[in-house]
């Protein structure tokens, strides 16, 4: 059963909150905010979650922030973005790639499988 497209806010909307710098990879806030704490403009957007991922609320709904990212440079809703580096700390805008979950599935096995050989050839040597 394939997985509900995330319905995302508009362009403009998140232009209108958030600037990306695509040399840090990071996504900031353009106006003050009101809620937790003193949001400023220019503080950087996203809290770090459990998985390593960041996240942000828009309009009372929670985004990972790398796949806002993406539809602010792109202006397309993949079924899924992935970081190609692995990183999730690495939101730059090179480092993300529109994927499917079958295709992301076998990349991060293959990643998996290429970590036990390196560690294995590690603890031989």
């Amino acid at each position: 059963m394939p997985r509900e497209k995330i319905q995302l806010p508009t362009r403009e909307t998140l232009n209108s909150l958030f600037a990306y710098d695509p040399v840090e990879g990071e996504l900031t806030y353009k106006k003050k905010r009101r809620g937790r704490g003193s949001i400023k403009p220019g503080d950087k957007a996203g809290v770090k979650q459990p998985n390593g991922y960041y996240t942000v609320m828009v309009n009372k709904h929670r985004y990972y922030v790398h796949r806002l990212i993406w539809f602010m440079c792109h202006g397309t809703n993949p079924e899924l973005v992935d970081h190609i580096d692995g990183d999730r700390d690495n939101n730059r805008i090179e480092n993300l790639i529109s994927t499917t979950m079958g295709d992301y599935k076998r990349d991060r096995l293959e990643i998996r499988d290429a970590q036990i050989e390196r560690d294995a050839q590690e603890y031989i040597s």
